[in-house]
């Protein structure tokens, strides 16, 4: 697969370019993919709240 490949090899070139610990890098990087993690539920969520049938004779709140 190319594209994985292409993946660890700029991996492998980040960890060779920074002064930096796997400890210190760890919770940026743990973020980034929690956040990408709930955005994509919160699509999910939405895309199933949009689509869910509606009673237009209630007011909206």
């Amino acid at each position: 697969m190319q594209l994985e490949d292409d993946l660890w090899a700029a991996t492998d070139n980040l960890r060779a370019n920074i002064d930096l610990e796997s400890s210190e890098y760890a919770t940026p990087v743990l973020s980034l993919l929690f956040l990408q993690f709930a955005d994509n539920e919160y699509g999910k969520a939405d895309k199933a709240i949009n689509c869910a049938p509606t009673n237009n004779d209630s007011p909206v709140q």
